[in-house]
């Protein structure tokens, strides 16, 4: 909450019926919008509404001066393929790696991590 107090953004949601089921953030550097948690609940997905919400969002953002929004998406999740249809274009890829920790009982330490010398 601390970004919407500083009024670099804010959370959006869709409500049907009074409830909610889908909600994402926009949050800004200058004109550089990056959308947070875009989620739909499990029980209202494959209707349109995660697409309904960016859209209009993304749209409230661009009237308003945006020039850029970032979406940030797992290559092999199904959104992707909603956020393509609305117009946003792979710009770039992220590559993480991380080391799980050894199994406890193997080596001296039991699991610690291994130290560099």
């Amino acid at each position: 909450m601390e970004l919407v107090e500083a009024k670099v953004g804010d959370w959006h949601i869709a409500a049907l019926q009074g409830r909610p089921v889908a909600a994402l953030g926009l949050f800004f550097e200058g004109p550089l919008g990056r959308f947070q948690e875009v989620l739909t609940d499990s029980r209202w997905r494959n209707r349109g509404l995660c697409a309904a919400l960016v859209h209009r969002v993304s749209q409230e953002a661009f009237d308003k001066g945006a020039q850029d929004l970032v979406m940030i998406a797992d290559a092999s999740y199904h959104a992707l393929q909603i956020y393509r249809s609305l117009g946003f274009r792979d710009v770039e890829g992220i590559i993480a790696v991380c080391k799980a920790p050894p199994a406890a009982g193997a080596g001296e330490d039991q699991g610690a991590w291994p130290q560099r010398g």
